[in-house]
């Protein structure tokens, strides 16, 4: 009997030694450069919301190559110091310093504690608890890059009862869920936060705009409302050669409400600021007005890409608004005098091209070109004279719209007989010509 416990004890010794063996066998060979953290350490967690329904998780850990390290990941709840007892993301085994994850399918509108962990051969470690919710997001009805004076319009789509504090980067801030429209009027970056509040936890999602110089400031003018009376009498028409046409009449009463119009022809340097590209056959930037764009061009392209860098809206003029605004409040064979010299450039005086805008004498409205140097796009589908037409300032649209628009006002290839404030032309929409360009309204 004396000599059983040394012999039991022997044994237990034995069986003892052979477990921690096998355990010890599950642990990988150690490269060269390499540290064993038995016990790791954490040195940083970042939790973002990527997006409504995905956070993206990144942990830092003390030590380079943990291949003791046999699973590791995520733990999260709605409590404070969640557990794997919890909800949890498994990574598997980790053979580096950091590790990355998308963890998914989270509640929006709910506040959620999270944190990283390690399990070792010697037990689980967990790092760092962050609390986040998912639901913050946001809009702007631009691009980032805008040009100085847009109007940002940031639309909230956060949901959750949370608070705001909106700071846009230039001294200003706003406490409303979505603020009011905002004017950028200072050059340079302008970094927007939205810091969002819940509970304890804070989330800010950032947003750099790019304010650019801006090429349309001191480029649009006011024109009063008013009645007048459109198209063409014999009364106007002051030489011999010269006779109203048939699609020029009947002459009719229109009465237009006021509106914001260019004061030239959209020029190469503005259409390249928006655009990127100058179409023009004759190059002369910044200041020659823009011609080769057609109708859709202007409509389907240039407008939509001046109103993301804006913030405003804008459309071509209709006929009776461009009719309107060239006579300028006085009655004048042309868009500012009965000499066609002193207003406009036209085959006599252009030397074959067009001409650097505002080079001429401008009419009452302050408004240049409206007659010769190039045909302008108005809104209008084409219609053989006015019997019919609207008396209310509109522009006359077919339902289906037709396939041919105007433009108005003459160009640098003609005589002033078709130069004259009220000779009309037509082509289809998707015709393009080195004489015809256009000026836009503004609407807001």
């Amino acid at each position: 009997m004396k000599h059983f416990y040394p012999l039991l004890l022997s044994f237990l010794c034995a069986i003892t030694l052979g477990i921690y063996s096998c355990i010890l066998e599950k642990e990988p060979d150690i490269p060269t450069d390499t540290n064993n953290v038995i016990n790791p350490e954490f040195l940083s967690t970042e939790i973002t919301p990527d997006s409504n329904n995905i956070f993206q998780a990144k942990v830092w850990l003390s030590g380079n190559g943990n291949l003791n390290i046999l699973q590791h990941g995520w733990v999260w709840s709605e409590a404070p110091a969640p557990t794997l007892q919890n909800d949890k993301l498994e990574l598997g085994r980790l053979t580096a310093d950091t590790f990355l994850a998308e963890i998914s399918g989270l509640d929006t509108g709910k506040i959620f504690y999270l944190r990283p962990y390690v399990t070792t051969g010697m037990g689980t470690v967990y790092g760092p608890e962050r609390c986040s919710f998912l639901g913050v997001d946001f809009t702007i009805n631009t691009d980032t890059e805008i040009f100085r004076g847009a109007h940002v319009q940031f639309t909230n789509r956060s949901t959750g009862n949370f608070t705001y504090l909106w700071d846009f980067g230039d001294g200003t801030t706003s406490t409303d869920f979505s603020p009011p429209v905002h004017i950028f009027n200072t050059p340079g970056n302008a970094t927007v936060q939205l810091t969002v509040g819940f509970g304890s936890c804070q989330i800010t999602k950032t947003l750099v705009l790019r304010v650019l110089p801006n090429p349309f400031e001191g480029y649009w003018v006011s024109i009063p409302g008013g009645t007048f009376m459109m198209g063409c009498t014999e009364d106007q028409d002051t030489t011999d050669e010269e006779m109203c046409y048939d699609d020029e009449g009947p002459l009719h009463q229109n009465t237009v409400n006021a509106f914001i119009i260019g004061r030239t022809e959209i020029t190469q340097g503005q259409w390249f600021a928006v655009m990127g590209d100058n179409p023009s056959d004759n190059v002369c930037m910044p200041d020659c007005p823009v011609e080769n764009v057609s109708w859709d061009m202007i409509v389907n392209q240039f407008i939509p890409a001046l109103y993301r860098k804006t913030g405003q809206t804008y459309r071509l003029p209709s006929e009776a608004e461009w009719e309107y605004a060239a006579y300028g409040g006085e009655m004048f064979k042309y868009s500012g005098s009965d000499s066609l010299d002193l207003v406009g450039w036209y085959a006599a005086n252009a030397g074959d091209k067009s001409r650097p805008v505002a080079t001429r004498m401008p009419n009452g409205y302050g408004l240049y070109d409206m007659n010769g140097n190039l045909w302008e796009w108005v809104e209008d589908d084409w219609h053989v004279g006015y019997l019919g037409a609207p008396a209310d300032g509109s522009a006359w649209i077919d339902t289906p719209r037709g396939e041919e628009r105007v433009f108005r006002g003459g160009s640098w290839m003609h005589d002033p007989e078709l130069c004259r404030l009220y000779t009309r032309f037509k082509q289809l929409t998707d015709f393009k010509e080195i004489d015809i360009g256009f000026r836009l309204v503004r609407s807001n």
